[in-house]
């Protein structure tokens, strides 16, 4: 489910710098180039770390899925001490929020100062 929401924040990132971007003026198609090279990364690489843990569970044997509700309620082992598994949902879904928010906050205050031109 986090990779789920980590996904539709990348979307709606990539779609707000693609639309801040999109006059087609001097390097805006390098820039769109990047930010979509960036948003595949911030996609591929947790999807790829999943792959891996699927392929290798650790934990008890038998249960190789966890509900969200279990993994939230949980504990997660870090290499500095545990932390809740809320706390570990944040960490992981806020640089992406935060980057999805304020793109979409940059595209709005472009547009709205485009129209009062």
């Amino acid at each position: 489910m986090i990779y789920r929401i980590i996904i539709g924040l990348v979307v709606v990132w990539t779609v707000a710098t693609w639309s801040f971007f999109a006059g087609g003026k001097g390097y805006d198609g390098a820039i769109i180039l990047v930010v979509t090279f960036f948003a595949l990364m911030t996609v591929l690489i947790p999807l790829t770390l999943a792959r891996i843990q699927r392929h290798h569970p650790v934990g008890r044997k038998g249960q190789l899925h966890e509900t969200l509700r279990d993994w939230l309620g949980g504990e997660i082992d870090t290499w500095q001490e545990r932390i809740s598994g809320r706390d570990a949902a944040i960490m992981i879904l806020l640089p992406v929020g935060v980057a999805a928010a304020g793109a979409i906050a940059f595209t709005i205050v472009f547009y709205v100062t485009l129209a009062g031109r």
